[in-house]
């Protein structure tokens, strides 16, 4: 925690990744709190177990850094979904619907399912009206 301050003078927030399960991490947990505290700095605890997927909830901060994130997902092979801001979500909904209207295809990207390791349902395949291998 000292060195993050040292290396960012204006540090007010640090986020602790930590297993609740790892035989040391609580200890190891308590120890950063302690010394955020001296250091004037919050801790935001994360609790790291195995996910089977992420929602990613959006945000300016989050899209600016949504190429790390998915190379970051697609290496863990966990599969993810991405909301946006209701505005942008009303915005989105009206191209889409534009575009169905005006007889849009459904495309399916195997390829990628394939990286994430995501075996696709018959419901979404029938669906495709165009399948990239």
């Amino acid at each position: 925690m000292q060195l993050l301050k040292e290396a960012i003078p204006d540090l007010v927030r640090v986020a602790v990744f930590w297993n609740p399960t790892g035989p040391v991490h609580s200890h190891m947990v308590r120890e950063a709190e302690t010394a955020a505290r001296t250091l004037g700095v919050q801790v935001r605890l994360v609790e790291a177990r195995t996910p089977g997927a992420v929602l990613n909830l959006g945000g300016a901060m989050l899209f600016a850094h949504r190429a790390r994130i998915a190379e970051h997902l697609l290496k863990s092979g966990l599969p993810a979904m991405c909301t946006a801001q209701e505005a942008d979500l009303w915005r989105r909904a009206a191209w889409y619907v534009d575009r169905i209207l005006n007889g849009a295809r459904l495309a399916v990207n195997m390829r990628t399912a394939r990286a994430l390791g995501l075996s696709l349902p018959p419901s979404i395949m029938i669906q495709a009206d165009h399948v990239i291998e």
